[in-house]
């Protein structure tokens, strides 16, 4: 099965992480209970988000238990 499909179908089982790293400061981790809504396309190699996006969907680390 298709990792994308599982995450999907499975999405309450998977959170996207974010941490921002410039150097040795970093910021973070933000974390994205459902980043993705629909599979991609079979073949394709990447898909870019708008960052803030995410991030405004994004909950604190004791938010996620």
């Amino acid at each position: 099965m298709n990792a994308a499909v599982f995450r999907l179908n499975q999405a309450d089982k998977f959170m996207l992480a974010i941490v921002m790293v410039d150097g040795e400061e970093f910021e973070g981790p933000y974390y994205v209970k459902t980043p993705f809504t629909a599979e991609p396309d079979f073949g394709v190699a990447s898909i870019n988000y708008d960052l803030s996006d995410l991030l405004s969907k994004a909950v604190a680390p004791e938010q996620t238990v």
